[in-house]
């Protein structure tokens, strides 16, 4: 199913030292990843399957280790989420936060997320603008990648709306008021 995406990705391999000899062992290396911990289960358990099954066929034998932790999936926190959508656009170009599809992407971020609810949020790196003489489009850990510094003030700018009104809500919880100087903020006042 497109709402159950997994992606496995075989980014080493590793045998042999010699061209004219077939290694006694090859080593494959990567990465899988999926948008749910228990897709996150299944898949590792179906590579181990998988990989085992293909070994016996062939008369080998397989042995799969993963490393201790994973990337969990990044998932943002909903409530966190709406509150987002409240202030965020007042940082935006375009004067609203677009919500976008899941990404495959593995995070370090995902790991304070088991913790504590967060967001992960894109900020519109990649305009194509030049900086340090490269155009600013190409991917994350491409050797190409190139920061568009300009949107740099606009990230400074959400942390600051996403932290002004996350305290008005603390705020209005504990204090019962019902006003908000974060909501009345407009984007040239940034």
């Amino acid at each position: 199913s497109p709402l159950d995406s997994r992606v496995i990705s075989i980014t080493t391999l590793k045998g042999g030292h010699a061209t004219n000899v077939i290694p006694s062992e090859v080593v494959l290396g990567g990465t899988h990843r999926a948008l749910t911990q228990e897709a996150m289960e299944s898949t590792k358990q179906r590579i181990i399957e998988m990989s085992e099954s293909m070994a016996g066929v062939y008369g080998c034998s397989a042995g799969v280790e993963f490393t201790r932790n994973p990337y969990p999936p990044t998932v943002n926190d909903p409530e966190l989420f709406k509150l987002l959508q409240k202030v965020g656009g007042a940082a935006s170009t375009k004067g609203k936060v677009n919500e976008i599809e899941p990404t495959m992407g593995g995070e370090d971020f995902s790991f304070f997320q088991e913790s504590v609810p967060g967001l992960f949020v894109f900020i519109g790196q990649g305009s194509g603008l030049e900086s340090m003489g490269r155009p600013t489009t190409a991917a994350l850990h491409n050797p190409q990648f190139t920061l568009d510094e300009a949107v740099l003030p606009r990230g400074s700018a959400l942390h600051s709306l996403l932290a002004l009104a996350s305290l008005d809500e603390l705020s209005t919880s504990s204090s019962g008021s019902t006003t908000s100087s974060t909501t009345s903020m407009r984007s040239e006042d940034l």
